[in-house]
């Protein structure tokens, strides 16, 4: 995760250095696996699903080095979150840029944000109206990229300060109180 926290802060503008402790290349690589806190910063940079699409394996095998004789093939278990909905309410929202500067995740900011996705801009007002009246902060962030809405599956998706989805829909006029209700832990 060093190298990919590097990459990240790279893209981000933030100068940093990366330095091995050993003199030497090791002898046996450390690395098996992508454990979360790698696939979470690929996840920000916006490529995680192409790396699963190239394989993320839920076996690991281990070889000799110079034989190349298989030593032992390791099933891994709970490696189905892996493949997840990315953008299913309760997980943090995918990465995805908007220009090169920008990200999603630059435009939740603090406080709930709705996404409107698609053209989707006209259908917020009971949830702005609901948000108004209980001193709710929110924002509301349209988005005109096709493959943001794509990534998302739906027009509306709301996203908690946290950076964490609190809900997706393609309509809200009926639901509106209710929600933010349920996403603010009143009800």
């Amino acid at each position: 995760t060093g190298l990919a926290l590097a990459i990240e802060l790279g893209t981000k503008g933030v100068a940093c250095a990366v330095f091995e402790q050993n003199a030497t290349a090791a002898t046996f690589p450390k690395a098996s696996a992508n454990g979360a806190r790698t696939l979470e910063h690929y996840r920000r940079l916006g490529f995680v699903q192409g790396m699963r699409r190239i394989g993320f394996s839920h076996e690991t095998a281990y070889f000799t080095r110079l034989a190349q004789d298989e030593l032992a093939r390791l099933r891994l278990s709970g490696m189905d979150s892996l493949t997840r909905d990315d953008a299913a309410p309760g997980s943090r929202m995918p990465h995805l840029w908007l220009d090169r500067q920008i990200s999603t995740l630059d435009r939740v900011q603090g406080k709930f944000t709705l996404f409107t996705l698609g053209g989707a801009a006209t259908k917020v007002a009971p949830l702005r109206n609901a948000a108004d009246r209980h001193g709710v902060p929110l924002d509301i962030v349209d988005i005109e990229h096709t493959e943001v809405r794509d990534a998302y599956g739906f027009d509306l998706v709301l996203i908690r300060p946290d950076q964490h989805i609190a809900w997706r829909e393609n309509s809200i006029t009926s639901v509106a109180e209710k929600l933010l209700r349920k996403v603010t832990g009143w009800q």
